[in-house]
């Protein structure tokens, strides 16, 4: 006699929806039933304990009747499922660096009543209360704000790399890179939520891309780390010879060409990042990660993806920057804390988009012909 309690999940789909608490991320799971492999289940997962389950047919009626649950995690299936409960808002604290930022036209974003330490910095050692936040209330804090900025905005720029050559993703563009670079992390490369990533990359285009992609697998990036207690250690074509005397034995490459093409003429020993993630789909199965996951170890200082997303948003705010601004982002050292919170997140988080550069340019040229309308700058 066959049993009617479920076998499997039979597909996964991502989806985003909207209720009280703003755009929430989530997986839908359909469940079979063994004794006639129909769909008798569907549940919308947000992480952790988080999901729904309705005995429905379609993908439309779930995410109509999608309210935020929390039930009991077993079999759903079985009966006597019972859910209830909304889902638990926390606080989060953002924390410094030394920056200039400054709006074009020449005015200072005001302080307030931040101490002399936490002026005019990004980083950690803030205490200024804050609401709840977006990373509260998701399964994954980072690719639910990258698929947030791709349904609102897909076909904008988010973020613009001018160096020798000059490259542009759009919403959607930026969105499929991490997801490619994700599924090679979890699947060619075995990384797992908690594993470090010894990076020796330049502020580039890549560097932004492999910077989320960590982060929604929950995986950390060790700034020039020592790989020795990294998963993986990735450079670009200038960093090979530091990421070998660090100890690396085969080092990822990251192409620097404006499209990721491959690398042809790599020393032995190292391994092309782009032939790998070129072949990986187009689309990324995110699991659930905490907001408390490490996701940047710099100078031997960690930090969470709260305090990333926090700390961005704080210094975001004191300058007042919009959907309509595009913001120069120039003279970032490698290890500097405030290029990791603007780069990858300012798009993110309600920017219309960054213009990174590298090296010596022209500064009021770029501001001229990108359409500049915000700087942040290295004094």
């Amino acid at each position: 006699m066959m049993s009617n309690k479920c076998a499997n999940i039979e597909t996964r789909q991502n989806v985003t929806i909207e209720n009280q608490y703003g755009f929430i991320g989530g997986t839908l799971q359909i469940w079979q039933c063994v004794s006639n492999r129909t769909t008798c289940t569907q549940r919308l997962v947000l992480g952790g304990d988080h999901y729904f389950d309705a005995q429905i047919s379609t993908i439309d009626e779930l995410l109509k009747n999608f309210s935020a649950i929390r039930g009991s995690q077993h079999n759903p299936c079985d009966p006597g499922v019972s859910s209830a409960g909304d889902l638990v808002h926390g606080e989060r604290h953002p924390g410094h660096g030394e920056h200039g930022l400054g709006r074009v036209d020449g005015e200072r974003a005001q302080s307030g009543a931040l101490t002399p330490y936490q002026q005019d910095g990004f980083g950690h050692g803030a205490s200024v209360p804050q609401p709840p936040e977006y990373v509260d209330q998701v399964a994954n804090p980072v690719w639910d704000l990258l698929t947030k900025r791709r349904l609102e905005s897909g076909a904008a720029p988010a973020v613009t790399f001018i160096g020798s050559t000059r490259t542009e993703l759009s919403s959607t563009s930026l969105e499929n890179a991490v997801a490619k670079l994700s599924g090679a992390l979890r699947d060619e490369w075995s990384l797992e939520p908690g594993d470090q990533i010894a990076a020796y990359l330049p502020w580039h285009w890549q560097r932004v891309v492999w910077s989320l992609a960590a982060w929604s697998l929950g995986v950390s990036l060790d700034v020039e780390g020592k790989p020795a207690t990294a998963a993986l250690t990735v450079c670009g074509p200038a960093g090979i010879a530091a990421a070998l005397e660090a100890g690396c034995e085969e080092p990822v490459v990251v192409s620097l060409h404006p499209f990721g093409l491959p690398i042809t003429d790599l020393p032995p020993n190292c391994a092309d990042a782009a032939s790998v993630i070129r072949l990986q789909p187009d689309s990324f199965y995110a699991e659930p990660v905490s907001g408390e996951a490490t996701a940047l170890i710099l100078g031997g200082q960690q930090s969470s993806i709260s305090d990333l997303i926090n700390g961005a948003k704080l210094g975001l705010a004191k300058l007042g920057l919009t959907q309509n601004d595009r913001l120069l982002i120039s003279n970032l050292r490698h290890d500097d804390l405030d290029g990791y919170l603007l780069a990858p997140l300012a798009p993110l988080l309600g920017v219309g988009s960054v213009v990174i550069t590298d090296g010596p340019l022209n500064r009021e040229s770029v501001i001229s012909q990108e359409g500049v309308t915000a700087v942040w700058e290295r004094q």
